[in-house]
């Protein structure tokens, strides 16, 4: 009988530790939250998640957690009060929710996670564990998103310089063609401090110069009075409000050398109708001066600011320092991560900072500089004058 009582307590003084044992687990967090998780379609994401909590004592503060193979991960702290359901992702756009996502559910009570993963169209599973997902750095994967950004907005802003290259070529081209039937020449820059060729011009039109000098009204402008031909230029910032005649514009006076579509904007960066100057901080373009028609096909004729121009050459054969990135500096707006150059062809090429190579200028599809150039080339800037590498053929 003292057995079967001993037995009995022992029984009772068990069942009574195995209680307060279970509800210390209970405290102590190693069951999971009480919370059930369901996915329904959305309307703004194709599905939205409620979270119910199934407590009818109290709230539960949770944390989200979802990802989707190598894209972005989101996470967030969420509370969900006593006997109430909370569905996120029906107004919240960032947290719209795709086939391939896997997350968890994470109390701030509980050691155990609820799982989930939407499998397919229509289609989850849930479960409760400990750490079968790997929870992914949202600190790194949003300096990822960041990045991704903005190599973005580089490569449009890239295509867009290399759009207003083709139209800014084109428009001096058109202009050309118009001035040669009209037996004048062409729109292309003059820079001051030429070579023989160009210092014998000079020395023509200073005297015609001379002449018109003698019965010009009293102070009307020389550069005004000038045909743009005539005109030599210091830097790409004076020739193109020339180019544009923007000193005039407004007037009656006003009479521009070519006509661009697209406005001021495709030389000047964040230019307007109403504000077009043209000044060195904003200015997109260095320009080739003295072109003629022994210019090989390949030479650059318009470069974007931000490249060194004293770096490009005369001739290419190809071997000399042919791999040697030349670092691009910014210039007023225009980054350091991409150029733009034109050729005298028409071709375009976008090239960004890690590529800029005299191979990579000089070679691909608008490659024909077999035989280089007869003289040595010098390009206006938005500053001033650059002198290309002499290459002696």
């Amino acid at each position: 009988m003292r057995n079967i009582v001993r037995k009995i307590g022992k029984y009772f003084a068990a069942l009574v530790c195995s209680s307060i044992l279970l509800s210390g687990c209970e405290k102590m967090g190693l069951a999971g939250p009480p919370i059930t998780l369901i996915f329904r379609q959305g309307v703004l994401s194709k599905y939205v998640a409620q979270v119910s909590n199934l407590s009818t004592k109290e709230g539960i503060e949770f944390y989200l957690y979802v990802a989707n193979g190598e894209s972005s991960a989101r996470s967030g702290n969420m509370v969900v009060p006593a006997n109430s359901t909370k569905e996120i992702g029906a107004l919240e756009v960032a947290w719209s929710f795709e086939v391939g996502d896997k997350g968890f559910v994470r109390s701030v009570k509980h050691t155990q996670k609820l799982f989930f993963e939407i499998t397919g169209d229509g289609q989850y599973k849930t479960w409760f564990g400990f750490n079968d997902i790997p929870e992914r750095d949202v600190a790194a994967d949003l300096l990822a998103r960041k990045e991704a950004d903005r190599r973005a907005k580089l490569n449009a802003a890239a295509n867009q310089n290399a759009n207003y290259g083709r139209e800014l070529f084109a428009a001096l081209a058109t202009a050309d063609q118009e001035r040669a039937r009209a037996g004048l020449s062409s729109v292309w820059p003059r820079g001051a401090q030429g070579g023989l060729k160009e210092r014998a011009r000079d020395a023509a039109l200073n005297l015609k110069e001379k002449v018109v000098a003698k019965i010009k009204k009293d102070g009307e402008s020389d550069d005004g009075a000038k045909e743009i031909a005539d005109v030599k230029f210091g830097n790409s910032t004076d020739y193109f409000n020339r180019l544009l005649d923007l000193p005039r514009k407004g007037t009656d006076s006003w009479s521009p050398s070519i006509a661009l579509s697209s406005g001021a904007v495709v030389i000047a960066i964040a230019a307007t109708q109403e504000q077009d100057a043209i000044r060195p901080e904003n200015n997109r373009w260095s320009v080739l001066a003295d072109a003629d028609d022994e210019l090989s096909d390949c030479i650059p004729v318009l470069v974007s600011a931000n490249f060194p121009c004293e770096k490009l050459r005369s001739a290419w054969d190809g071997t000399e320092c042919s791999d040697e990135v030349v670092q691009l500096h910014p210039s007023g707006d225009l980054c350091a991560d991409a150029f733009v150059v034109v050729y005298r062809n028409g071709g375009v090429k976008t090239i960004f900072a890690a590529q800029a190579t005299l191979n990579n200028i000089y070679s691909g599809p608008f490659n024909t500089c077999t035989n280089g150039y007869n003289r040595p080339l010098r390009y206006l800037t938005p500053n001033g004058i650059k002198n290309a590498i002499d290459v002696q053929r």
